[in-house]
């Protein structure tokens, strides 16, 4: 050590000591530790605020002062609320693809009751009445159901279309009303 200190003229004191001016080594001056012991060699170097010079250089230089790092309490806080988030982000996409089925089977009903109206219009004038039935195997789990109703009217009904499918735990619905009127003959007018 003392060759290092007869090596630097004057070595600057580290952060926290009262006096933060360069202390002259070549004086006699022995730098405090903040413990307030005066030798350097019953100090380590890096508690005095003094480290080697990485390059091998032979010079004394000030400590870096200490990173701003995480504790583990932090960490583990920190991790705890991710792992909340991404429990509760994947419920929103466990719940997003049920109502994404949702939706598809509520166009795909839709489509086949509009299918089902059609048909019947075409068919002419329907008879007043239930009937019910299913669709091909490609949507082999909807139902149809038809209901004919009269109106106040005799040549107008009311015909109800009720496309049915199984969503668990429950059965949904689509229902479809048009109204059918009968056509005049032609040679009938007079």
């Amino acid at each position: 050590m003392r060759w290092f200190r007869d090596r630097l003229g004057v070595v600057r004191q580290p952060r926290g000591w009262r006096d933060r001016q360069a202390a002259p080594l070549a004086q006699g001056g022995l730098l405090r530790h903040p413990s307030g012991r005066r030798d350097l060699q019953s100090a380590p170097l890096a508690q005095c605020g003094l480290l080697r010079d990485p390059r091998g250089e032979e010079r004394l230089s000030p400590a870096p002062l200490a990173q701003g790092g995480f504790t583990l309490i932090e960490i583990m806080v920190a991790l705890a609320i991710i792992a909340i988030a991404f429990v509760a982000l994947l419920g929103l996409r466990n719940r997003d693809v049920v109502l994404h089925e949702y939706g598809r089977s509520l166009i795909i009903a839709t489509a086949l009751a509009q299918q089902r109206m059609a048909d019947t219009t075409v068919a002419g004038f329907p008879d007043v009445g239930t009937t019910e039935g299913a669709f091909d195997e490609e949507h082999a789990r909807f139902r149809w159901r038809q209901d004919v109703n009269v109106t106040p009217f005799d040549f107008v009904h009311e015909v109800r279309v009720t496309v049915l499918w199984n969503e668990s735990p429950r059965e949904e619905r689509v229902d479809l009303v048009s109204y059918v009127f009968q056509r005049m003959r032609s040679g009938s007018a007079s």
